[in-house]
C-alpha cells in the first residue's frame, strides 16, 4: 500500500515497521516533568496512530491522542461516526508539571481514501 494519501491528510509522513505505517506527533507545546526530571519533548507524551493494511484497499488503525483538557470535547466530536472512532479514555500517569487530561485511543478500519480523515 502506498502511503502518500495518508501523509497528505496527516499533515507529515511516517515511517514503515514491518507491515505497521506510524505516525507520530510529538506534543512540543507541553512541557513535562517527572519527578526533578525534564522530559524532552520526543520522550514526553505524544500522540500516535499506526495503519497496518488488511486488504488491498483497507486498512486497519488505532493510535493515542494526547490532549490537554480543552481539547478533549472537540476531538471526541471530532471522531464521532467516523471509521476511527474514541476507544478508550485514561488518564495519566505520574506527571507532575503539566495537565494532561486524557489519552484517548482511537481504533477502525477503513478503505484507503477515508483512514486518515
Amino acid at each position: 500500500m502506498h502511503w502518500k494519501a495518508t501523509d497528505q491528510v496527516l499533515g507529515r509522513s511516517g515511517n514503515l515497521q514491518g507491515e505497521t505505517y506510524r505516525v507520530g506527533f510529538p506534543r512540543n507545546d507541553l512541557h513535562v516533568t517527572v519527578g526533578a526530571v525534564t522530559m524532552r519533548p520526543s520522550l514526553a507524551p505524544g500522540s500516535w496512530v499506526a495503519f497496518k493494511q488488511t486488504d488491498d484497499s483497507t486498512a486497519m488503525l488505532m493510535g493515542d491522542l494526547v490532549l490537554l483538557p480543552v481539547e478533549v470535547g472537540s476531538v471526541i466530536d471530532g471522531h464521532t461516526g467516523t471509521p476511527a472512532p474514541v476507544t478508550t479514555a485514561a488518564p495519566p500517569l505520574g506527571l507532575d508539571t503539566v495537565q494532561i487530561a486524557q489519552v484517548l485511543g482511537v481504533h477502525g478500519k477503513a478503505n484507503a481514501g477515508s483512514r486518515a480523515r
